[in-house]
């Protein structure tokens, strides 16, 4: 199947974007009001501006790469940020491990936690942190979501790396990807792709 060719770039406009997204697969779901079913190789993009951002897109068994990008005045403070699968929490029922540490290796701070009494899957792991960008492979596989996430962080002058994985072994089918949660108002964008 022949994609359209683009108009000529002296036509081109504003239209320019929304032919890189046809390319490219991209559908904009900011603002949507209704959870979206991404088809393999399609991209969600949601922008954020709030504390608490519902990204209204549907899951179901299959594997997702999450991209966050935040803006880097975005946090007054560091902050833990969690995805609240199906748009709620669920108390005790995540399980994460973190690795972090200060690339500068300034203070030596290598730290290792582990927690079975989360109510979400843990983006930032369970500390705090001022993050500027994360990545993430979420896998559903029947009941089961797993996630593994990657933070690159700016604090106080110095980068920060967490390897955080998280997983969510219940009962309960895992249907929407759920709200991206914060606690303050951050500025960013936050990419998610059906790979598989």
């Amino acid at each position: 199947m022949k994609t359209a060719a683009p108009p000529r770039v002296a036509e081109w406009g504003s239209d320019w974007k929304n032919h890189v997204a046809r390319l490219c697969n991209v559908v904009d779901l900011t603002g949507a009001e209704e959870d979206y079913p991404l088809a393999i190789g399609e991209t969600a993009r949601i922008n954020i501006s709030a504390a608490s951002t519902l990204l209204h897109i549907a899951v179901e068994d299959g594997v997702y790469d999450i991209d966050g990008i935040f803006d880097e005045a975005s946090f007054a403070a560091d902050q833990v940020i969690n995805l609240n699968a199906n748009n709620t929490t669920y108390a005790n029922e995540f399980r994460a491990v973190r690795i972090s540490a200060d690339t500068s290796f300034a203070t030596d701070e290598v730290d290792t936690g582990e927690s079975t009494t989360l109510a979400a899957h843990a983006l930032s792991g369970n500390s705090a942190v001022k993050p500027r960008h994360f990545n993430g492979r979420l896998i559903i596989s029947g009941v089961l979501s797993n996630m593994t996430i990657t933070m690159m962080c700016t604090s106080a002058g110095s980068q920060r790396l967490s390897v955080t994985t998280s997983s969510w072994p219940v009962s309960v089918a895992h249907s929407s990807l759920g709200t991206l949660s914060i606690v303050e108002p951050a500025t960013g964008v936050i990419y998610v792709r059906r790979v598989g």
